[in-house]
């Protein structure tokens, strides 16, 4: 059992197979990018006093991108009777309550 990591052309393709439209990928620049971005509004905007500034999101990305969230040393058994939730579920349901407009 266990879960498959979930990769953006996958996801571009179940969004396609259930709404009917195209989805394209957007390559909005890679990692280097984000990182000099992360140390440039961190630094404008340092947020110290919210509790989730614009930064950490970005900076969480850019851990899943570098490869902190490698799911192949998670050991899915340990949780016995889990159903894990495919993304073409979690979107489908999601979808039924919001379409995706033009």
């Amino acid at each position: 059992m266990g879960c498959r990591r979930q990769l953006v052309p996958d996801i571009q393709k179940v969004m396609t197979e259930l709404t009917g439209k195209k989805f394209r990928l957007f390559h909005s620049g890679g990692q280097s990018f984000l990182n000099v971005l992360i140390k440039i509004i961190r630094t404008m905007a340092p947020g110290k006093t919210e509790l989730y500034p614009a930064w950490q999101g970005m900076q969480y990305m850019s851990n899943m991108i570098d490869d902190r969230s490698n799911l192949d040393r998670i050991d899915n058994d340990r949780y016995p009777g889990m159903k894990w939730t495919k993304a073409s579920e979690l979107l489908a349901a999601y979808l039924s309550t919001k379409p995706v407009s033009n």
